[in-house]
């Protein structure tokens, strides 16, 4: 037999785990907080370990709380979108994905096979976009919208959440810097070429970040496409501030380097913007979960 506990804990404790908050599970739910905080503690006995770690008004998962509910997110998200599949009206459900050029080539196209394989039914329509949403677009129903972005959100009625951070840092190709003595200090910056990505505030950032005068940043193209900025740098042409995070198969196969390290980076953090609970559609529930168990892998 299949030792799986109490369906009502595990559905309280999905909940508490997505808002981390008993709280708010509880609102979503109703039923009581102390409802919640019963049944996860059942469900922890049942399973013998810690699901969350409990400090005064701050609610955190253990590891194996991180790793329970990736895994029961995505088998609720499963059932809820088999059970739309059964309706007389089922047929294909469309998603419709706002996000960046950068990150949909880079990170999102070479993972989607495994969503649409688990999820056949569900047609993606990505749209694509720079970083500060406009909500005139989205204006119409949006109960299967998702947005990702590199941009802080604060619209009335949608959600945010941290994904992961791709931080930049100077990267080149090999041959820009093949002459200079390694590993390079940050005043070595001055005798390379750069170019700017829209225009020269990152690198004023990473020129602050250093210790260097931000009124002497080099000046260079400035390109409003991170993928033609990539391409500048393969070519051997200048040195661009860049993720390496969604790099690695060019500094694997040495196309491109860090030569500076990643110490001094800039922090970027792509969050995932969402309706809020009780306006999400089934297709958007099962892509936020399979996403959240993709980030929690890079993590």
């Amino acid at each position: 037999m299949r030792n799986i506990p109490s369906l009502r804990s595990l559905r309280y404790f999905e909940a508490a785990a997505r808002h981390m908050s008993f709280t708010k599970a509880a609102d979503e739910l109703h039923v009581t907080q102390s409802a919640i905080s019963h049944r996860i503690k059942l469900l922890e006995a049942e399973i013998g370990y810690s699901l969350f770690v409990r400090r005064p008004r701050q609610l955190s998962l253990t590891e194996q709380g991180e790793f329970y509910h990736s895994e029961i997110s995505i088998a609720f998200s499963k059932i809820a979108h088999a059970t739309e599949q059964l309706s007389p009206k089922a047929g294909s459900r469309q998603l419709d994905l706002m996000v960046t050029p950068f990150f949909s080539s880079r990170w999102l196209i070479p993972r989607l096979p495994s969503f649409s394989s688990a999820y056949p039914n569900i047609k993606l329509n990505l749209k694509h976009t720079q970083a500060r949403v406009d909500y005139s677009d989205v204006s119409g129903s949006s109960e299967n919208l998702i947005i990702i972005s590199y941009m802080e959100h604060t619209q009335p009625n949608w959600t945010q959440e941290y994904l992961f951070s791709a931080d930049l840092v100077p990267m080149c190709n090999p041959s820009l810097i093949s002459q200079k003595n390694k590993p390079l200090q940050p005043r070595d910056i001055l005798d390379i070429p750069i170019a700017h990505e829209c225009d020269h505030r990152l690198w004023r950032q990473w020129y602050d970040l250093t210790g260097l005068d931000t009124e002497i940043v080099r000046e260079g193209p400035i390109l409003d496409n991170p993928l033609v900025l990539i391409d500048s740098a393969l070519s051997g042409q200048v040195m661009v501030l860049a993720p390496p995070l969604l790099f690695q198969n060019y500094l694997d196969a040495g196309l491109l380097i860090k030569p500076m390290g990643e110490k001094r980076s800039i922090s970027v953090d792509y969050y995932l913007i969402l309706p809020e609970a009780e306006k999400l559609g089934a297709s958007a529930q099962a892509f936020s979960n399979w996403i959240r168990s993709k980030a929690r892998v890079m993590g």
